[in-house]
């Protein structure tokens, strides 16, 4: 087993539970990718990954990464065949979002460096002497110009708020990326009209041909910076192909562990508050949400009718999430322990689809009758008319940021990257100085009760949510301290907008 299969094996550290048939055909397959790589054969090897096995386990996902991934990458590198190298490891990417955990990123990106690099030196050596740069202007990456996501979202609020202190600013601001399929996404518009530069590549253009763009984009108007926005594909490839001390990355959810030891300098993530800098690399913390949500706002049908089938059960848990986060095993151990628990509860969850993994683990339980799936909804539907959010182990996301500045109790973990996480340093050391009497008060009292604001296991999860099932009042004291602490820490628009343009021109951080 190589290193970088055992180090693999530590992030995914899921206990084998593949029959054996299964690993059989995983087998096969990834011997087939590496004859196929041994002999040269690269558009067959890479067609071959179509024909990849069913994944029903991380350890599968793995396997295809180091087995079948990592080798293709090796003779693109030999190859000089950057496209395909670029799309293999796009392929990596979605096959690891079957499990959605920061780890399985983190380890991916680990994996496929070494010759995503190579191929970005080889690229270097062959392009146009670069301008002189300005470390002033920032040009943003974004692989589709037409996807309204959440990282989208906040980068227009971050241009926003930084605009607006810095009218002139705007000048020294652009953006490139595919066109959208439907035109650009609201986001892109909003950030268009406060004179922010946006370059459109064509949307069938192939990757290769898109950093070729943004590289030319980069020395036509002597861009200091390229920023990628979310989406790790190619972070290593524009790393080497414009040296690392021009490429950062802007992402919500992502470990910080692969920054730490990966090549280029800058990156922008939600994982910490305050600023960390090690061996020359500079990350920050963003805030979740640059400006006050609106009110909640159902949609015409209102609540689906999965929530009015669990209500007749009596109180209603719920989580806002794709259904790759919620059959994490630890999270339906976890809910399924306060269904028992609680007899008078039940569960409604949501996603595209109502995966086997998740209803299976139900059944198992004899708790069939007492979970709902209510499909992809509109957040506000489950936030206003559900008791209780269930929030998943890893990579929270801005819902339930949302539903603690809505007063709504949130049940989280220690380590998920909820927002709460982000901000548990500040929080405690003003607790600490009575900063804000009030919080500190409120942090006191709940706590004197078992009540924290993140859980650090299976057990503590479930007795804090069956807790706050039990007792109506708790429940409504604890939304409201979730309240005061969102709106206290979460709303920081002009400093993030602050802190992380002075990181991406590579400036100090202001006092």
């Amino acid at each position: 087993m190589s290193s970088v299969f055992r180090l693999l094996a530590r992030f995914f550290g899921a206990r084998s539970t593949v029959s054996r048939p299964t690993r059989e055909r995983m087998r096969r397959w990834c011997g087939e990718v590496q004859r196929l790589c041994a002999q040269g054969s690269l558009a067959a090897a890479q067609k071959a990954l179509d024909r990849c096995p069913l994944i029903e386990a991380p350890q599968q996902a793995l396997q295809a990464i180091e087995q079948a991934v990592v080798p293709i990458l090796r003779l693109c590198e030999r190859q000089r065949d950057a496209e395909t190298a670029l799309a293999t490891e796009r392929w990596a990417y979605n096959l690891v979002k079957l499990y959605e955990r920061a780890s399985h990123y983190d380890a991916c990106l680990r994996a496929m460096d070494a010759p995503l690099h190579a191929l970005g030196m080889q690229a270097a050596a062959g392009r146009a002497q670069a301008s002189r740069a300005s470390r002033q202007r920032v040009l943003f990456y974004v692989h589709s110009l037409g996807a309204e996501m959440a990282h989208m979202q906040l980068l227009a609020e971050l241009i926003e708020a930084h605009v607006q202190s810095e009218p002139q600013s705007a000048s020294d601001i652009g953006i490139i990326g595919r066109e959208g399929p439907q035109g650009r996404c609201a986001s892109i518009r909003r950030m268009a009209s406060l004179g922010v530069s946006i370059r459109e590549v064509g949307l069938r253009e192939p990757l290769a041909a898109m950093f070729e763009a943004a590289d030319d984009e980069m020395n036509r108007q002597r861009f200091g910076q390229l920023i990628f926005v979310s989406i790790p594909v190619g972070l290593s490839y524009a790393c080497a192909r414009l040296g690392p001390d021009r490429v950062g990355w802007l992402s919500m959810k992502f470990e910080i562990g692969a920054i730490e030891a990966l090549r280029w300098r800058y990156s922008f993530s939600c994982g910490l508050r305050q600023e960390r800098e090690a061996g020359g690399k500079a990350w920050l913390a963003a805030a979740p949400l640059m400006n006050r949500p609106p009110p909640l706002e159902t949609s015409t049908g209102g609540p689906p009718r999965a929530v009015a089938s669990a209500r007749r059960l009596g109180t209603v848990l719920y989580t806002v999430n794709r259904e790759e986060k919620i059959r994490d095993p630890a999270y339906l151990d976890a809910v399924c322990d306060v269904l028992q628990r609680c007899s008078g509860t039940a569960f409604v969850w949501t996603g595209h689809n109502a995966l086997p993994a998740i209803t299976n683990v139900f059944e198992r339980r004899g708790l069939a009758d007492r979970q709902f799936f209510a499909g992809w909804v509109s957040p506000d539907d489950l936030l206003g008319a559900c008791d209780i959010f269930l929030d998943t182990p890893h990579l929270s996301g801005t819902v339930a940021a949302r539903a603690m500045l809505l007063g709504k109790p949130v049940v989280t973990w220690a380590g998920s990257q909820a927002w709460i996480n982000f901000f548990a340093e500040a929080i405690e050391r003003d607790a600490t100085r009575s900063t804000y009497p009030e919080i500190a008060q409120g942090l006191r009292s709940l706590r004197g009760r078992g009540i924290t604001l993140a859980c650090a296991d299976v057990k503590a999860f479930g007795a804090q949510a069956a807790r706050l099932v039990n007792d109506p009042a708790l429940r409504s004291e604890y939304g409201a301290l979730l309240q005061r602490i969102a709106e206290r820490y979460f709303l920081d628009s002009a400093r993030a907008a602050r802190d992380h343009f002075a990181n991406f021109k590579g400036l100090p951080l202001p006092p």
